[in-house]
């Protein structure tokens, strides 16, 4: 091969190797997220900004030597944001991985990661996923009526499991509770909306009794009087 062949050679090389470094480099940066979301959020210069600073909060949390709970709340607040303006899943999706690496870190020792990641669930449609997260929380803190709550409307609105089920979720979080009075409105309003007008009408004559000022227990209670006689 003489010189000059052997420097069109290399020439030819060295252009291919330019040629597949750049087209790599472009299909790296229009796969990267960063990329994805500005398409997403193209021509809402409001969103960008949101975005912008969302990228600020990650960057602060990756330089931190520790995760900081305050920041991830704000991270996982921030990407739903997004989700509940544009009705993307790919945000909400964020969001929940958001959540699941604070789950990863704190672990049992923040009973809101749990409720934000089962909410973030449902909104992507993994509802086993979000009950299996409201069941942990309440695994974490019994006391509390919230996660009794979202687990009732999971099974109510989504899984649409049978009313004895969600019945007993409303029972064990009663019973756990001590009688929480929200619950137990709930569960009274279920009972009407399902058709158990016998005992929604037994429930909504509880709450007449210890509460006799309020005039909304006392319509409950006729109203399911009058539905009975028919």
């Amino acid at each position: 091969m003489n010189m000059n062949k052997k420097k069109k050679t290399i020439l030819l090389v060295v252009a291919i190797l330019i040629i597949t470094a750049t087209a790599g480099g472009a299909c790296y940066y229009f796969s990267s997220e960063s990329y994805q979301v500005k398409k997403k959020l193209a021509g809402n210069q409001k969103l960008l900004d949101e975005y912008a600073k969302l990228q600020e909060l990650e960057k602060q949390e990756a330089q931190s030597k520790n995760p900081d709970l305050a920041r991830i709340f704000a991270i996982g607040l921030a990407w739903k944001g997004l989700g509940d303006m544009t009705k993307d899943q790919f945000f909400y999706q964020k969001s929940l991985t958001v959540y699941q690496q604070g789950i990863e870190y704190f672990k049992d020792k923040n009973v809101l990661l749990y409720w934000n990641a089962g909410k973030l669930a449902e909104y992507v449609n993994d509802y086993a996923l979000a009950e299996s997260y409201y069941r942990q929380s309440i695994k974490i803190s019994p006391g509390y009526d919230d996660p009794y709550r979202n687990l009732a409307d999971l099974y109510q609105f989504k899984i649409h499991k049978d009313l004895k089920d969600v019945i007993a979720v409303y029972n064990e979080g009663l019973e756990a509770s001590g009688g929480s009075v929200n619950l137990f409105l709930e569960k009274c309003s279920y009972l009407r909306f399902s058709g158990q007008y016998q005992d929604a009408l037994a429930c909504y004559q509880t709450l007449s009794k210890n509460y006799p000022d309020n005039a909304g227990y006392k319509d409950e209670v006729k109203e399911l009087e009058n539905k009975l006689k028919e």
